[in-house]
């Protein structure tokens, strides 16, 4: 077997090998099942489910790639339209779901069945700005919800995050 040929025999296999087992890797990763809370300092693989109500805008968008990017957890963010339906079903809340509703929608979400807790984006205490609408979301309890959750959560409530979303000055 001439050099040349050898050479290309060696990329061909290292080329089937790589793609193997990234294939591999990947199927396994994306086949986990919810085994419920994590052992302590272990990491959550999961995705993150947020059903996203409309009219929250770009910045919500840009915000939540940059949280992707820089966290390397997915979000999948999946529409709800509650202005234009006139009825609106919520999807059942798990572990790793988040809805994201404005205040406007309370009625929707409290029928939800229990347990779920709020969070809103903006603090109570603090002022909204004007011609704003506050966002609220609503997920499992913080022991029972997967750790991802909570970290998006966090983020989505920083004094940062909050000053894009609601287009604030920040301070």
């Amino acid at each position: 077997m001439t050099r040349r040929k050898e050479n290309i025999l060696i990329l061909v296999s290292t080329v089937v090998a790589l793609s193997l087992l990234t294939w591999w890797r990947a199927s396994v990763l994306t086949m986990q099942k919810d085994t419920g809370p994590l052992p302590e300092g272990q990491r959550s693989l999961k995705a993150v489910e947020m059903y996203v109500e409309s009219g929250i805008g770009e910045m919500f968008k840009e915000l939540m790639t940059a949280y992707e990017l820089a966290h390397g957890i997915q979000v999948k963010r999946i529409p709800l339209q509650t202005g234009s339906v006139p009825e609106v079903t919520l999807p059942d809340l798990n572990a790793s779901r988040i809805i994201l509703l404005s205040e406007s929608q309370r009625g929707l979400w409290e029928q939800l069945p229990k347990p779920w807790e709020e969070h809103p984006i903006l603090p109570d205490e603090e002022l909204l700005p004007e011609g704003k609408v506050r966002w609220f979301l609503v997920h499992f309890p913080e022991s029972k919800a997967d750790p991802n959750v909570m970290e998006v959560i966090e983020y989505l409530t920083g004094e940062t995050q909050v000053d894009l979303l609601y287009g604030r000055k920040s301070r």
